[in-house]
């Protein structure tokens, strides 16, 4: 007799934060049940997450980039044929992904479904939609509110390093425009002309003439 496999129900995509995600419990389940990581008061096996790129590695059997959403980051991992599907994706780029939380060993990530480049207005949207919240710093430990001017972390390493590689792409060598690297972080005028003014007090660029940046 052939066995039936058990057909399940489509789970739905939740809206999560990374930070919230990587932090959460994953529990493993047996059979065809999905695995799933407890976020709050639900079980996620499936996610909807906003985030910038800021890192893009693909080959011919997989294809691997990293997003952040100022609360955390995360690697989304598209498997052979799938991995050509992020050829297209570019770091700079807001995206939206829709996957699935997996770990193996001790590396956690997302399993690819859906990627799709979308307008930088649609992060501050979905930051809207969380809203503001607290988020843990680390399981069972303290929980911090992210320093935001605007709703983006702008403290975070990630952050700076997301505008550093968009200098360093938009340097035609007589620097970056600032206002294009202002419109492509995507993270609003105050938080990220506070984040170039960050990089510029460390001594990480500088202003080599009116209205634009070079990395040191």
């Amino acid at each position: 007799m052939v066995q039936e496999q058990q057909i399940q129900p489509r789970q739905v995509a939740y809206k999560v934060r990374i930070g919230d995600l990587i932090r959460g419990e994953y529990v493993e389940q047996e059979g065809w049940q999905p695995n799933y990581v407890i976020v709050k008061d639900k079980q996620v096996s499936r996610v909807n997450l906003i985030a910038s790129v800021i890192d893009v590695q693909v080959s011919v059997s997989l294809g691997t980039i990293i997003i952040d959403d100022g609360s955390g980051t995360i690697q989304v991992k598209a498997f052979n044929e799938d991995s050509a599907k992020l050829n297209n994706i570019k770091i700079g780029d807001v995206v939206i992904v829709i996957g699935r939380p997996r770990r193996y060993s001790n590396q956690f990530f997302i399993s690819y479904e859906i990627i799709k480049t979308i307008d930088p207005l649609w992060a501050k949207v979905r930051q809207k939609e969380l809203g503001n919240e607290i988020i843990s710093n680390a399981p069972n430990g303290p929980s911090i509110k992210m320093e935001t001017v605007g709703g983006v972390d702008i403290n975070s390493n990630e952050n700076k390093k997301f505008v550093l590689n968009l200098i360093k792409n938009a340097d035609d060598g007589n620097g970056a425009n600032i206002d294009d690297v202002v419109d492509k972080s995507g993270f609003g005028q105050k938080d990220a002309e506070k984040i170039l003014e960050d990089l510029i007090k460390s001594g990480e660029i500088y202003e080599n003439v009116a209205g634009r940046v070079k990395i040191l």
